[in-house]
């Protein structure tokens, strides 16, 4: 079992589940259920992209500076509704990049 664990470069844990659980790899990137990420700790832009391949938009997560403002690059993203039927499973799911960068630590830990 993989446990997936993705921090913030500062150490805060923005998401934690089980790879096959709460935790699903889509197009090289993982897509956790919403409980499991504290998107309450991250700056929102509603409707920043539009992807084609989905014919949807998503919403884009970063994370705050000290005075609240977006810093660096997306961290996170969600489709609220996704119009390709191709990507149902992952509708209202928050997706995050399966590599590290300068903003995020990605964890795979073996249980």
């Amino acid at each position: 079992m993989k446990h997936i664990v993705i921090s913030a470069s500062t150490g805060e844990i923005l998401a934690d589940g089980i790879l096959g659980q709460q935790v699903s790899e889509v197009e090289g990137n993982y897509y956790f259920e919403r409980d499991c990420v504290a998107l309450d700790t991250l700056v929102v832009k509603k409707n920043a992209y539009h992807c084609p391949i989905k014919k949807s938009d998503c919403d884009y997560y970063y994370i705050p500076d000290k005075n609240g403002k977006v810093q660096g690059r997306e961290v996170a993203w969600i489709y609220e509704t996704i119009a390709n039927p191709l990507f149902d499973q992952i509708t209202g799911k928050v997706g995050m990049y399966k590599r590290s960068s300068k903003d995020i630590v990605v964890q795979e830990l073996t249980e």
